[in-house]
């Protein structure tokens, strides 16, 4: 669609928006550049509040369309209203309840061959019309119901669709509102009730877009669970009462492809419970969990999806992640892990905790969990729900630390070993003296304990149990707060 045929018209009544509005008219800004765009608004309105949006152009109509929704849906029915856009082949109408998903690159695939002349989202329940329903809204009409019923057709199931997010052909709709211009001079209900009805019946070549066009166009209803990316329609109207969580949910769509859920902020370090005291889980959750309300949240079939804004976190770095089990869990061996779309490793589950180490190139993190043998535990009253349940998860914590192991022996290689059985990767192993150990061990780099940075390491000392107090001690003069031995660090995350 070129973009010289193609306007954006925003309706506005306000002197004071809400900030939900606001937001709406930044998007479609910014979701429609070098596109023109116009505030449609009453002769005496106070824009001073719209002041931000300098690029919109104003158009003003007469107060009267503006007081209420009678007089809205009378200059939505007007012919004077649609000539003011004649030079443009199509317009968008976006009311400022209604939200742009998607970018013109889309708009323009979905209308390339799809010429129709009317766009807007489906209704969730079907509605069946005749060309004298809405004339019954007026009251001087009522009296003359016996008389109009002579002139009655054949109801229309109408579906396509609401006025609210829409594109219209203007030369189109200008001929059919002339063609059905008593119509429309009668009508007292919506105005995409009217288009609804008389897209289907009228001899100008007006047509509605079909309904499956029009679900990828705009959706008015609740979404359906575990929604991505790729079923986006083109936007939404209605928002703030079908979609109340949008804002909160607002997020590129490079890291995550559940559109929908815009991450909360967590702070490294924080705990974060599932059912239990303390409960902060929920805003995480992204799909596949069952919250049993009383030691933890089970995993629904065989994934459940979490998501983060890390605050504070420096990309790049690597990440801890321990997820402790609650006592009911038993059954699931071993879990696959994703880590932003991607396939970091299996991880065995060792009694009730498990941990895997991860760098994050974003400070969004998109983690799922894929468990191999999800199952329905009996002793899990679940009434007359039948769930495949995987893991049950007490709570979650993720540290930004570099892990490191102290030792380049046998002992640091075995414990080399069994941390990346545990899908756990050490930053470097450390040594008194470079000069007197290899420069790598298995892939892993040897450096001194004085190159690195101490602020965030944890050191797992791998040396035998005998030199275990004075390796501390020395460590712990070069400033370093976390250390253990290996036996005890092994016993601590596989516990």
């Amino acid at each position: 669609m070129h973009s010289l045929h193609f306007c954006v018209v925003i309706p506005i009544y306000k002197a004071n928006p809400l900030d939900d509005e606001l937001f709406s008219i930044k998007t479609t800004v910014e979701k429609m550049p070098g596109i023109p765009v116009f505030f449609v608004a009453p002769k005496k309105l106070d824009i001073s509040a719209y002041a931000s949006f300098p690029s919109i152009g104003i158009l003003r109509f007469p107060d009267r369309y503006f007081k209420n929704l009678y007089g809205y849906n009378r200059l939505m029915l007007s012919l004077s209203f649609y000539r003011r856009f004649r030079n443009y082949k199509y317009i968008l109408i976006v009311q400022p309840d209604a939200l742009i998903l998607r970018d013109k690159a889309y708009l323009d695939e979905l209308l390339d061959g799809n010429d129709y002349d009317y766009w807007g989202a489906p209704w969730k329940d079907k509605i069946a019309l005749n060309n004298i329903n809405f004339f019954l809204y007026r009251k001087w009409l009522q009296n003359f119901n016996f008389l109009l019923s002579f002139f009655k057709k054949k109801d229309l199931i109408c579906e396509v669709g609401n006025g609210g997010l829409s594109l219209r052909n203007i030369s189109k709709t200008v001929a059919l509102l002339k063609s059905k211009f008593l119509a429309k001079t009668l009508w007292g209900a919506n105005e995409d009730a009217f288009f609804s009805y008389f897209g289907q019946e009228n001899k100008v070549g007006f047509t509605l877009a079909p309904v499956g066009l029009a679900n990828r166009f705009s959706w008015e209803g609740l979404l359906h669970d575990n929604l991505h990316y790729e079923d986006l329609s083109f936007g939404l109207h209605n928002w703030r009462t079908y979609f109340p969580d949008i804002m909160r949910y607002w997020e590129t769509l490079s890291v995550t492809p559940n559109f929908f859920h815009k991450p909360y902020v967590y702070k490294i370090g924080d705990t974060v419970s599932f059912c239990t005291e303390g409960f902060n889980a929920t805003p995480y959750m992204l799909s596949g969990f069952y919250d049993t309300g009383k030691a933890g949240s089970w995993t629904v079939d065989d994934s459940a999806e979490l998501l983060f804004r890390i605050g504070g976190h420096k990309e790049g770095n690597t990440i801890h992640a321990e997820i402790v089990l609650s006592d009911v869990w038993s059954g699931c061996k071993a879990v696959l892990i994703y880590i932003n779309g991607a396939f970091l490793a299996l991880r065995p589950v060792f009694g009730k905790t498990i941990t895997f180490d991860f760098r994050c190139e974003s400070s969004v993190l998109l983690l799922r969990l894929v468990m191999l043998n999800p199952f329905t535990p009996s002793s899990l009253e679940l009434g007359s729900q039948r769930l495949r349940l995987g893991i049950c998860i007490k709570s979650l914590r993720f540290t930004e630390e570099d892990l490191y192991i102290y030792g380049a022996g046998k002992i640091g290689r075995s414990v080399l070993r069994q941390m990346r059985s545990l899908c756990m990767e050490p930053a470097a192993c450390l040594v008194a003296d470079t000069t007197r150990n290899p420069s790598s061990l298995v892939g892993v780099p040897v450096m001194g304990i004085q190159d690195i940075d101490i602020m965030n390491a944890r050191v797992v000392v791998a040396v035998g149990r005998k030199l275990w107090d004075e390796v501390r001690t020395a460590l712990t003069d070069k400033g370093f707060t976390k250390v253990e031995l290996y036996t005890d660090f092994f016993s601590r995350i596989q516990c």
